[in-house]
């Protein structure tokens, strides 16, 4: 995906706790990259690629993070 200057992003994410720990684990058996992340962890991973924003808690585990691309200069 590509995001311009200025733009934004909303991701839906499931944190990774209760069934969702479990479901990371059984992707990483079976190869897959099982990318549950904790909010403040993608809040950190996308502020190192210039992308800012908040969380809030969404129903059950989940969480929304709302954010956009830093401008510079």
């Amino acid at each position: 995906r590509v995001v311009r200057t200025g733009g934004g992003i909303l991701i839906l994410d499931a944190a990774p706790v209760g069934v969702y720990r479990a479901v990371a684990a059984a992707e990483r058996l079976l190869g897959e990259p099982a990318g549950f992340r904790k909010p403040d962890d993608l809040g950190v991973l996308l502020a190192s690629h210039g992308i800012v924003g908040e969380h809030a808690p969404a129903r059950g585990s989940g969480y929304l993070f709302v954010g956009a691309v830093r401008r510079t200069g």
